[in-house]
């Protein structure tokens, strides 16, 4: 996370008054459930005409992203991302492995 939003964290987190351990709390005051975030994504992504995206689609993205970087190590987006196995890290960062590896070769391709 980026240091202005790790700022605005901080300063959400700083005017809490509560005692809940959760980072994002419900109306109510309890921790948000898994399908409520999901909705929330949903109708985030809705408001600017993107439908069908969830949580889910967001973690693909970051993998993607993430291992798109020339540096990008497999076990630190299994450490970050907290997989447990390293198929779980490649079925995730998948979406971009063809681009990665064109890429890859146009660097390292000894003939051109």
């Amino acid at each position: 996370m980026g240091p202005k939003t790790r700022e605005r964290l901080d300063l959400y987190i700083s005017s809490r008054t509560d005692d809940n351990p959760a980072l994002f709390l419900s109306a109510r005051g309890t921790r948000l459930s898994r399908q409520r975030v999901w909705e929330i994504v949903r109708d985030i992504f809705g408001e600017f005409g993107i439908k069908g995206i969830g949580p889910h689609d967001l973690r693909h993205s970051f993998a993607t992203n993430y291992m798109n970087n020339p540096d990008a190590r497999e076990a630190d987006l299994k450490e970050i991302g907290r997989w447990k196995s390293d198929t779980m890290v490649r079925r995730y960062s998948k979406t971009g492995k063809r681009a990665r590896a064109f890429e890859a070769f146009q660097r390292h391709n000894p003939l051109g």
